[in-house]
């Protein structure tokens, strides 16, 4: 039994060296296929480091890619991480991922709107509001050692914000009896409101501080004056005061007097000096320029107001300067034909009704008080000159004014020299018009 066995392994021995023979004979063959340069015998030396080593030189070398030359590997040991002690590398999901990339997105936007100039904008606008906030607190505080009045023991930020929406109010021209339609608006994120009768008691406050803080504002600044009164809805004096503040011209509304007549030239100066003088505290070589208009009033105030202010620099309205030019063209035909055209305009509806109907515009309407109102009209009738014999020819136009208008389109001469002096006038007048409202 022993003997058997052993014959069969050393038949076994025998077949697995004829395989190796066979498979070695096989790759002598690939290598001899590949490179005609090696061998058999420097094959057959392979099986010692030396021969190795002498096959890789002897076959040629790969040449490697630009991308692989530029490509330079990690050095560090990837198990390097998995020492004693240390933690194994965390799988991130996808949903953490996507968190990562959204909060890395939000971190990049709140890192650009921070670099922006919105940002500092709107931090200046904060810290203006909270500065204003501030002073506005410490005037209720002194305003409350004089006189007390109702809500004056609430909280401090609502009385703030009380005082603030009468401003708002004052500052827009809504009156107090519409906050009424506010109030559940006013009141929805913010403080509760007060009726109209306690808002009423909040105008001499902000008065007194809108006083201190022009006075402010002048501190130590040139100041001009622009002065000038009004009877179309009742005497009316107003005076605005105009000055350079952070590089910037401002101008502020400092009174508006109710008078019961008309001011004569010493009353104007005597209003003017009590304002400038007493209430703002200008000094006298501080306020340099007068502007007004050249009526006889006007010419007396500024001549009292010299005494006082020495260096004063009388300036005539410019634009009533401007606007007389256009009285003194010389355009007999025109003038009359304009003042006609006006008139028939001036008091009929019904005319007005049927130009705009003919031509699809409103008719200029024309006013003693605005400047350049009569050029505005002739410029209309330069425009729509070829509408104005089919208007006046109107069955329903018979009135007599327009009869008049239309023997001159009739006339041959008056009708050429009046388009003529139309042009002319609308041609000269534009440079002046454009001088004045610019």
């Amino acid at each position: 039994m022993a003997d058997s066995m052993a014959d069969t392994l050393d038949d076994l021995e025998v077949q697995a060296i004829d395989s190796s023979s066979d498979e070695s004979t096989s790759a002598t063959d690939i290598i001899t296929d590949v490179s005609t340069t090696v061998t058999v015998a420097e094959f057959s030396s392979c099986s010692t480091s030396s021969g190795v080593v002498d096959l890789l030189n002897t076959l040629k070398v790969p040449r490697a890619s630009s991308l692989s030359r530029k490509r330079v590997l990690s050095r560090r040991n990837p198990r390097k991480s998995l020492a004693r002690g240390a933690a194994d590398p965390v799988t991130i999901t996808p949903a953490q991922r996507a968190r990562e990339e959204e909060i890395g997105l939000k971190r990049s936007v709140i890192q650009n709107h921070v670099k922006s100039l919105k940002h500092k904008r709107g931090q200046e606008r904060l810290r203006v509001k909270e500065a204003r906030e501030r002073d506005l607190a410490d005037a209720l505080k002194r305003h409350d050692q004089q006189i007390s009045q109702a809500g004056d023991t609430l909280p401090e930020a609502q009385r703030i914000f009380r005082v603030k929406v009468a401003m708002t109010f004052l500052r827009a021209g809504v009156p107090f009896e519409k906050v009424f339609y506010f109030r559940e608006l006013l009141e929805e994120s913010a403080y509760r409101l007060v009726d109209k009768r306690h808002l009423l008691d909040i105008i001499p406050f902000i008065l007194k501080e809108e006083k201190a803080q022009i006075k402010k504002e002048i501190e130590d600044k040139f100041v001009s004056v622009i002065f000038d009164g009004t009877s179309r809805l009742g005497e009316v004096l107003v005076v605005l005061l105009r000055y350079v503040h952070q590089m910037k011209i401002e101008q502020r509304l400092v009174r508006v007097e109710l008078l019961a007549k008309s001011l004569k030239g010493e009353e104007v100066a005597r209003e003017l000096i009590s304002i400038l003088s007493v209430t703002l505290g200008i000094k006298t070589g501080l306020f340099i320029a007068a502007m007004r208009d050249r009526a006889s009033v006007n010419n007396v105030a500024v001549c009292t107001l010299s005494i006082v202010y020495p260096s004063l620099l009388d300036v005539g309205c410019i634009a009533h300067t401007l606007d007389h030019v256009g009285e003194k063209f010389q355009t007999t035909v025109l003038n009359n034909f304009v003042t006609q055209w006006i008139s028939l305009f001036s008091h009929s509806p019904k005319y007005r009704l049927l130009w705009k109907t003919q031509t699809g515009i409103s008719m200029k309407s024309y006013s003693k008080t605005r400047w350049w109102s009569r050029w505005e009209v002739m410029e209309q009738m330069l425009t729509h000159f070829n509408d104005i014999p089919l208007f006046l020819g109107n069955e329903e136009v018979t009135s007599v004014t327009a009869n008049k208008l239309s023997e001159v389109l009739v006339d041959t001469s008056k009708r050429g020299l009046l388009k003529l002096e139309l042009a002319a006038v609308i041609d000269l007048g534009s440079h002046f018009v454009k001088a004045t409202y610019n």
